[in-house]
């Protein structure tokens, strides 16, 4: 999906990830509105998505199931 779909789950609350990532990443939304990774890092919402603005990242993310 696109950075705009992943961007929308995320808010859904979906663990999402990005075909870069490593097989065992994802981040999601938690129960305090604040992004959190797989091992319960909490990130900077905007430093995570500038960070992925380039083109690269413009496509291939997908929901964690």
């Amino acid at each position: 999906m696109t950075r705009a779909q992943a961007q929308i789950a995320f808010v859904n609350k979906h663990k999402i990830c990005h075909k870069y990532f490593l097989p065992d990443e994802y981040v999601f939304l938690n129960e305090n509105n604040k992004m959190e990774d797989e091992n319960g890092t909490i990130l900077n919402k905007k430093d995570f998505w500038i960070s992925r603005g380039s083109s690269a990242f413009d496509e291939g993310w997908f929901i964690v199931e």
